[in-house]
């Protein structure tokens, strides 16, 4: 990746605070940002360009974010799993051995940005 362009990361929730707040924490690191509100609408934004990373919510009403991970077109990029499960037997899906890390709600804005720094290095 050059200096001239931030790497870009996909969120996706489906509650619209939780949304706001990881787009708003991801855009200040300095990162460019889609949103998308659902598996569906992100997986028509993943068809139509690439992104660096992808942080998603377990939870939402169609499909969950272990959906979203099995259909990844490019199963390279970091996919970040955004839940408020804390027990980890919810999590015993075969699926979750593609995450690259957890982030638990509610998060805070200095975990968020220690993970995008991990996981993208420092884009600003």
């Amino acid at each position: 990746m050059d200096g001239d362009s931030a790497a870009s990361v996909l969120v996706v929730d489906d509650d619209p605070v939780s949304l706001m707040m990881l787009a708003h924490v991801t855009r200040r690191a300095g990162y460019d940002v889609a949103e998308a509100t659902s598996v569906a609408s992100a997986l028509e934004l993943l068809e139509a360009r690439s992104f660096d990373l992808v942080i998603s919510d377990y939870v939402m009403p169609e499909a969950s974010g272990l959906d979203l991970l099995e259909a990844l077109p490019d199963s390279n990029v970091p996919f970040v799993l955004l839940t408020g499960v804390v027990e980890s037997d919810d999590l015993h899906d075969e699926r979750v051995a593609g995450v690259a890390a957890y982030l638990t709600k509610p998060f805070a804005s200095a975990a968020l940005n220690e993970l995008l720094e991990e996981l993208l290095g420092n884009s600003a």
